[in-house]
């Protein structure tokens, strides 16, 4: 339950400082990534389990860069949100 708490919470979080197109244009940065190893054949025919891990990776990004967003804003603007 406490699980299931914790990745509400950081999904709430994520969606509110990027927004919804910002958090496609976050996952679909790597996802074009992972379309060109196929596309240059660095990645084979994956099983079920490699894109699994694939798509935790992607989802692990867009968290990462939707919690951290305001600490990056701040630094590339020098302006600092508050509430």
């Amino acid at each position: 339950m406490a699980l299931l708490i914790g990745w509400i919470v950081s999904l709430r979080t994520a969606f509110v400082a990027l927004g919804w197109l910002g958090a496609i244009l976050c996952a679909a940065l790597p996802g074009t990534g992972v379309w060109l190893l196929f596309d240059i054949k660095l990645l084979h025919d994956p099983d079920s389990n490699a894109l699994t891990w694939i798509a935790l990776v992607i989802v692990g990004i867009v968290l990462g860069i939707g919690l951290s967003w305001a600490m990056i804003r701040a630094r590339t603007t020098g302006q600092i949100e508050t509430q």
